[in-house]
């Protein structure tokens, strides 16, 4: 009976040390490392990440004649302008300029002998931003062709010396450095939580957040969503702003305001 007896009291420790055991696993799995790593993950799906891209501004050029006899000239001032510029690299897109170069052009007919013309050339250039019209540079230039047979001659005569000293007054006038401004391409890669349907409703609804929380920055001039890249879940926004106020660059900037956009580089 006494053997019987501690047989039963060896088996009673054991279910109720079993029972210990297995509460205490039950208490340890809900905060198990792999639980962690697994939000992690899920707060990195919330994420959105940008990159910044520097790009380059819009030019524009807009040759007028001042009196009828000028046309000819002015369609070659501004043809030939337009071509050196964009030789040198310059992106020339008219509709969607950020600089404008305007030319006010005209001739006179210095001396004729017969059918013999020797021209005089004025061009009265600015170069102005778009964005509120401010002045950024402003030149006179004069020029004299050679005595030519013929007008149409004569006018070529006259652009072949006008036009370089235009270029050589354009190159002057916006080097880096002399024009305040500059552009960006801000690439945001949605988080993976969300649903990037082409012109879907999320879609826009962030695309306009960060467009009023960029352009309400100081310093910004604007800020346009200009395309969406659906298999790399990408929204791209171009900004045009004065580089003064973002000494540390754009981006840091935009990071470091207060805003719910949900960036992380």
């Amino acid at each position: 009976m006494k053997r019987l007896t501690n047989i039963l009291v060896r088996s009673l420790t054991l279910v109720v040390l079993g029972g210990m055991l297995t509460g205490c696993h039950t208490m340890v799995g809900p905060d198990d490392g792999r639980s962690k790593g697994r939000r992690d993950v899920s707060a990195d799906r919330e994420v959105n990440t940008p990159e910044e891209l520097v790009h380059y501004l819009n030019f524009g050029v807009r040759a007028e004649a001042k009196t009828p006899e000028a046309k000819s000239l002015a369609e070659l001032v501004e043809s030939q302008t337009a071509g050196r510029l964009i030789a040198k690299g310059q992106v020339l897109k008219p509709s969607l300029a950020d600089v404008l170069l305007e030319l006010s052009v005209n001739q006179t007919v210095f001396d004729q002998s017969g059918e013999f013309i020797l021209l005089d050339g004025e061009v009265d250039g600015t170069i102005k931003r778009l964005y509120d019209g401010q002045l950024l540079a402003h030149d006179r230039l004069t020029a004299r062709g050679k005595r030519e047979l013929g007008m149409d001659k004569a006018v070529a005569s006259l652009g072949e010396v006008l036009v370089p000293k235009i270029d050589n007054w354009v190159d002057n006038a916006i080097k880096p450095g002399r024009i305040p401004m500059a552009a960006s391409i801000i690439n945001v890669k949605r988080a993976r939580t969300i649903d990037f349907t082409p012109g879907s409703r999320l879609n826009a609804e962030y695309a306009e957040k960060f467009v009023n929380h960029v352009s309400a920055l100081p310093g910004v001039m604007k800020c346009e969503l200009v395309g969406e890249v659906p298999d790399e879940r990408l929204l791209k926004f171009r900004v045009i702003y004065l580089k003064d106020f973002f000494p540390a660059g754009l981006l840091n900037k935009i990071l470091a305001t207060k805003n719910d956009l949900q960036l992380k580089k």
